[in-house]
């Protein structure tokens, strides 16, 4: 599963996947105007920056069982 970058003429930058918005390395959206309102998408599904990392961390990172909230949702 490739993402393809496209770079529009108003110079905005957009991340998609099978025809969705998506971009594991940062922002699916990205504007010329630097004005801060890059929009984070997985899948075609609008995150905030905060959500896009958690999700991201999630899926590359610790295995639920050595995750300590998974840890405490057992108990």
């Amino acid at each position: 599963m490739q993402t393809i970058k496209t770079k529009t003429t108003c110079g905005k930058v957009i991340y998609h996947c099978l025809g969705k918005l998506h971009n594991w390395d940062g922002p699916a959206l990205t504007y010329r105007d630097k004005s801060g309102k890059d929009e984070y998408y997985l899948f075609g599904k609008q995150l905030t920056r905060e959500e896009w990392a958690e999700t991201k961390r999630d899926f590359n990172g610790i295995p639920p069982s050595k995750d300590p909230r998974y840890e405490q949702s057992m108990r």
